[in-house]
């Protein structure tokens, strides 16, 4: 499928990445300020998702939004070895930060996700540092079971466990296991007070 397909305008710099028909062989894609806005984003996200081995995606300042910014957390959940992405000096706002935070919970390997110079609130940027500073066991844990791993306001990170032990959705969050550091209790806006768990944006 052509650029002008999607509505947007060839980019040299892109068309250098990828051919036609081949899947992306490299592990590592710089696209710092090339001017991608929204849709080029949300495109090379796609085209992304089949490369096998990819390691660091850098979209710095190429005027993304929350569109893109869910295409990327799709990438992210389809790539559980991606070290490094950096995101920083877009227009990446609560929404497109929610998804990305959603997304890093199946991606165990993540070292990095930079979001500085974003509108997203701050305490979208300190659920990724704060989730990037857990155990791989309990990173590998996250990535086992999404939607048993939670942030729990002024708690940080914790799983559902079940009787006997396991990270389960249908279980109850057991604040102990998982030692890491609170977030300030003053970013309460999005976050649920009553069971602390990560708001969906709305």
């Amino acid at each position: 499928m052509g650029a002008s397909a999607i509505g947007i305008r060839p980019n040299p710099r892109l068309m250098l990445s990828f051919k036609d028909d081949i899947e992306p062989m490299e592990t590592e894609y710089n696209y710092k300020d090339v001017r991608l806005g929204d849709k080029g984003a949300v495109a090379v996200a796609e085209a992304l998702n089949v490369a096998s081995g990819l390691a660091s995606v850098n979209l710095k300042s190429n005027g993304l939004r929350d569109t893109s910014a869910r295409a990327i957390a799709a990438l992210i959940q389809c790539h559980s070895n991606l070290e490094s992405i950096d995101l920083s000096l877009n227009f990446i706002g609560d929404a497109g930060a929610t998804a990305l935070v959603e997304a890093i919970k199946s991606c165990p390997a993540l070292q990095t996700l930079d979001l500085s110079g974003n509108p997203c609130h701050p305490k979208y940027r300190a659920m990724v540092q704060s989730f990037l500073s857990l155990s791989r066991e309990d990173r590998l844990m996250a990535a086992g079971d999404p939607m048993g791993f939670q942030y729990i306001h002024g708690r940080g990170w914790r799983c559902k466990r079940d009787t006997r032990g396991d990270c389960n959705t249908a279980g109850t969050f057991v604040f102990e296991q998982t030692n890491v550091g609170r977030v300030d209790p003053s970013w309460a806006g999005g976050v649920s007070n009553r069971a602390g768990v990560l708001a969906s944006g709305s």
